[in-house]
């Protein structure tokens, strides 16, 4: 895990929420199979999936915790995942959570001609503003940005 990760914001979580974070690693179906065994403990996973994992969890009802533990959460989504799954979405938003953008379709920006990127962005933020009822709060993008994601953010 990145340093910063570890060192800064970790410890910022721990301090503020009275927490221990662990980074447990980025395979979906291990950390799906770990919030359904501590069903009955505050346990939150925060982990890089696609939208099959996010859809399992709700439906199992793990996410509840989040509401219920007062514990403010981002939901970084894909667009075109959020077009395919809006209430996903929407029920994040109705329990308080803000949501950000993860790309089209989990892109890569390195090389991306701007064109395309402009038209991926902008599609995103306005599939996102009008899921959400509100404009994403941030930009989280697949790999390395682009020289342009920037200015075009």
């Amino acid at each position: 895990m990145a340093p910063w990760m570890n060192g800064t914001m970790s410890k910022s979580f721990e301090d503020k929420y009275k927490c221990k974070v662990t980074f447990e690693g980025t395979r979906s179906l291990v950390n799906l199979e770990k919030m359904q065994k501590n069903k009955d403990k505050p346990y939150l996973s925060v982990v890089l999936m696609d939208d099959p994992v996010m859809i399992m969890a709700v439906q199992e009802g793990l996410l509840e915790k989040l509401t219920t533990a007062a514990v403010p959460t981002t939901v970084s989504t894909c667009g075109m995942a959020a077009q395919l799954s809006p209430w996903l979405i929407e029920d994040a938003v109705k329990r308080g959570h803000e949501i950000a953008c993860h790309g089209w379709r989990w892109e890569k920006h390195a090389h991306m001609e701007e064109a395309a990127e402009r038209e991926a962005i902008a599609r995103t933020v306005k599939v996102l503003t009008q899921i959400a009822g509100t404009r994403p709060v941030g930009w989280h993008t697949r790999s390395t940005p682009s020289p342009n994601t920037r200015r075009l953010l």
